[in-house]
């Protein structure tokens, strides 16, 4: 699964309201886990910044049926970024990692 499709998923089923800056990791350290998902509201000069991670465990996705599903149900657990807060585009952070 790649970022591509990632994408597409938010467009169809979120109406494209997931952060433009979320980030998708690989996570060896998640060993009974399956995923989870992190967010963070900080102050970047005037601006109030919101960033998103979803990490996803190396050792429990061993199909691509857990890993969907757990990548949709991460993805149902990232909030949308608050009214008035601005969200880095994927050129100023970390781009997306291939799933």
């Amino acid at each position: 699964m790649h970022a591509r499709s990632c994408c597409r998923f938010n467009q169809r089923v979120f109406g494209g309201q997931l952060p433009a800056n979320l980030k998708i990791t690989w996570n060896a350290h998640l060993k009974t886990c399956a995923g989870q998902c992190s967010h963070t509201l900080w102050r970047r000069g005037t601006e109030d910044v919101y960033t998103a991670e979803v990490s996803l465990s190396t050792k429990v996705l061993d199909s691509y049926d857990k890993l969907a599903n757990t990548l949709c149900h991460e993805l149902v657990c990232t909030p949308t970024p608050p009214r008035g807060t601005h969200s880095l585009t994927p050129a100023a952070h970390t781009p997306h990692t291939d799933v």
